[in-house]
């Protein structure tokens, strides 16, 4: 039973000398889509509550995306566990919402059960939106608004990165809010016409020196922050990646590899891992009592975060400038110094698509281009 996704519905038809084929999603159980032979198409859920079945669905046109399909189904089966019955939750009346309302009900019903980065849409959310318009109903909120709230966060010394975060989370609750019937459907999106900022890509990567001397503060601190920047450098896995690790996750076999179960981008993940970080795990292992590699304060949890400790690492180290992301792209940026195809990077790293790896087709082409000189000059010399 595969994962729904865009392309898999766009390809969906109904079997040969069938009324109605259903495809069921891996993600969300009782979940699915409904595909009719006169082709037309429907998300449906259609889970057991106190002992019966309760089905509803939706035109898949409904949803600008299968993650909000999902969202609508889960917090359909929610409100349903919680006693409501379907004819009532599509019967009642949406009352318009306070703006600090609405970002609320947005992040308890979407954020926080479809996306990984909820913690962060809740700090974007605390930090600018619901103290921008804490007196505005939602949709009052207006594109002067948003444009002044935009210019408000690089003047107080914000990231246009973070004004464009924030723009972006604006414009996902908008539409969600119309969705659900706490927004108008005819009400244009305020945002539509507050421009981002242009931002300059990161190209920021650790230089050998550098890596020497972060390893040499690191041996001053705990040891888990160490495993846990060498398994980075080791694997270019992403900081949750990292942190969420699990020893079921690991086979310590005659090469030892890790295999992700859902990454960010919704599918799973196999690193292989060399065999000196593998005998730092075995180590660490043979002492571990939790499931997880880096335990977090409670017993069913992960750590998650070393902000304190690397802060005074990297001070220390004089790279105050670097974040963990780019370790990750440190091994991007390695393995294209080394000559390696933007193809098998882009599997290392597990992007979606090409065009992320896109940033290291330069270095890439400029390892080309010195191994072809160097045959040259080779050339050259024998003459």
């Amino acid at each position: 039973m595969p994962r729904l996704t865009k392309t898999l519905i766009e390809r969906a038809t109904c079997d040969p000398g069938k009324q109605i084929t259903l495809y069921m999603d891996s993600q969300v159980k009782a979940f699915g889509v409904r595909v009719y032979a006169s082709g037309s198409k429907y998300y449906f859920i259609n889970p057991m509550i106190n002992g019966q079945r309760t089905y509803r669905q939706k035109p898949i046109y409904e949803f600008a995306t299968v993650e909000d399909a999902r969202a609508w189904a889960i917090n359909l089966r929610r409100r349903l566990r919680a006693g409501e019955t379907a004819e009532e939750i599509e019967a009642a009346p949406k009352q318009q919402l306070q703006a600090p309302e609405f970002f609320e009900l947005f992040l308890k019903e979407y954020s926080e059960v479809m996306k990984k980065s909820a913690a962060t849409d809740r700090r974007y959310v605390n930090n600018f939106l619901i103290p921008a318009f804490k007196r505005k109903r939602i949709e009052k909120i207006s594109a002067n608004d948003l444009q002044e709230l935009r210019n408000k966060i690089t003047a107080d010394g914000g990231r246009k990165h973070t004004a464009n975060r924030v723009r972006s989370l604006f414009r996902k609750a908008w539409k969600w809010g119309q969705q659900y019937g706490h927004i108008d459907a005819s009400l244009p999106d305020p945002a539509r016409h507050v421009e981002k900022f242009r931002e300059k890509p990161r190209d920021r990567y650790l230089k050998d020196e550098e890596i020497v001397r972060l390893f040499d503060e690191l041996e001053r601190e705990e040891p888990e922050l160490y495993l846990a920047v060498e398994l980075a450098l080791a694997t270019g896995c992403r900081k949750m990646e990292t942190l969420a690790m699990q020893w079921s996750w690991i086979d310590f076999g005659a090469k030892t590899t890790i295999r992700i179960p859902e990454t960010k981008n919704g599918t799973s993940h196999l690193v292989p891992l060399n065999e000196r970080v593998a005998g730092m795990l075995r180590d660490r292992k043979s002492v571990s009592i939790s499931p997880y590699v880096f335990p977090g304060r409670f017993e069913d949890d992960h750590r998650k975060d070393f902000k304190t400790a690397w802060k005074r690492v990297r001070d220390a180290a004089k790279i105050p400038d670097v974040r963990w992301h780019d370790l990750r792209r440190t091994v991007g940026t390695r393995m294209a110094q080394n000559g390696t195809d933007l193809y098998t990077i882009a599997k290392t790293l597990n992007h979606k698509s090409l065009a992320s790896t896109q940033t290291y087709a330069k270095l890439s082409t400029e390892t080309t281009r010195a191994a072809l000189e160097s045959i040259d000059r080779k050339r050259g010399n024998d003459e």
